[in-house]
């Protein structure tokens, strides 16, 4: 399947990077990824992801939360709790932001 590696960094045009963090998806493939960092601003980006006709086999799940809109349980209502607030966090940041 056809991978994209960024080149450059989507925010300072940095052009070099170190491996950060390596992870699992536990959830759904079971695949490694490689977390790599900016070495100019410090911005953490998936290293290998997948392009945009392949990327949703990650997220083929009936339990993949942010697919869901129930708050039915602890979990689901927790994570839509959590992902409200953090929307309204971001959403603060983007407006602070001058034109």
């Amino acid at each position: 399947m056809p991978k994209f590696n960024v080149q450059q960094c989507p925010v300072c045009d940095g052009k070099t990077f170190k491996t950060f963090l390596t992870c699992t998806d536990f959830f759904v493939s079971g695949e490694k990824f490689q977390i790599k960092k900016c070495n100019s601003c410090g911005f953490k980006i998936t290293e290998n992801i997948e392009d945009e006709d392949n990327i949703g086999r990650y997220y083929q799940s009936e339990n993949y939360i942010s697919h869901s809109n129930t708050s039915k349980g602890v979990v689901n209502s927790v994570y839509h709790s959590v992902r409200k607030y953090m929307l309204g966090r971001k959403r603060r940041l983007v407006e602070k932001q001058p034109d």
